[in-house]
């Protein structure tokens, strides 16, 4: 099927479903990765700050997302925040420090 190249900033009623973290929170060369749906249904790949991808096949978009994840060492974060800054991606998280870590 392939990929698109994404201005993902400019991408309407997207919703990322998982995210990654490599660096510190914070940190001056903190990078992450994400993988969501489209508002069209399509999925994507958007590694900030380097490239953002939409692909019509769920398969492709998760291979992508592990060959990016392959390259450094990467811990999940929250993919969504709700208005009380709560993480609301569907997965259960608690808080240690400033940070969230996956509960289970």
């Amino acid at each position: 099927m392939g990929f698109e190249r994404l201005d993902i900033v400019h991408e309407f009623g997207k919703r990322p479903l998982r995210r990654w973290r490599a660096g510190v929170l914070n940190g001056w060369n903190a990078k992450h990765v994400t993988i969501g749906r489209l508002g069209d249904g399509r999925w994507y790949v958007d590694v900030t700050g380097q490239m953002a991808y939409a692909t019509g096949d769920q398969g492709e978009a998760e291979a992508l997302l592990g060959r990016v994840l392959a390259r450094d060492v990467w811990r999940p974060v929250p993919a969504r925040f709700g208005p009380d800054q709560e993480p609301c991606d569907g997965r259960e998280w608690r808080r240690v420090g400033q940070d969230w870590e996956p509960a289970d």
